[in-house]
């Protein structure tokens, strides 16, 4: 697996036994062995550079790690704080977080692994844009607090929706009934 951390300001980052760091306006890339994955994650302060995260993995991996995952959302947990984008942007709330993780430790991995980045009304947003099938474009939404919504559109212009609160014994059965459905397939994970 292959990490990328682009900041200006200091970022350690632990994952297994090795520790990324980058200071100042540098940029490190280092390989380790871990989880299969690709993901990017972005956040925005107005009182420094953006942190950008890639997580990359080879082309013959196909399943999501959720460690990738957490290691994204810890980084959001400095994001606890109004007009952390200098545009008035809602805080992403310990709530949401804790919800984040739960609903990803449960997620499909139908689609392979989703861009991720906060946003400003305070929720998380999950996105799938997919080179082929039927389905083009799925978008997940997880938050403020306990809710989700989910939103898609396929290539035949079809367009959808459904959403989601809490967190119970149905909600992995839902979200991969979702997954299945939109992927054309039986089941899923």
């Amino acid at each position: 697996m292959r990490i990328s951390i682009t900041a200006a300001i200091s970022v350690s980052v632990l994952v297994g036994y090795s520790v990324i760091s980058t200071s100042g306006a540098q940029s490190s890339t280092t390989q380790i062995d871990g989880s299969p994955s690709s993901l990017t994650s972005v956040a925005f302060s107005p009182y420094a550079a953006p942190v950008v995260i890639k997580i990359e993995s080879s082309p013959t991996q196909s399943t999501i790690d959720p460690a990738s995952f957490m290691l994204i959302l810890d980084s959001y947990e400095q994001l606890n704080h109004r007009n952390w984008d200098g545009y008035d942007a809602e805080p992403i709330t310990p709530e949401t977080l804790r919800y984040a993780r739960r609903l990803l430790r449960v997620m499909p991995d139908t689609f392979g692994p989703p861009d991720i980045a906060p946003s400003g009304d305070g929720s998380i947003g999950l996105e799938w844009v997919l080179d082929d099938g039927s389905l083009h474009k799925l978008f997940l939404d997880i938050g403020p607090s306990e809710e989700w919504h989910a939103y898609w559109n396929r290539r035949g212009g079809e367009f959808g929706r459904l959403p989601g609160t809490g967190f119970d014994s149905e909600t992995e059965h839902v979200l991969q009934s979702l997954f299945a459905d939109l992927s054309g397939l039986p089941g899923s994970r």
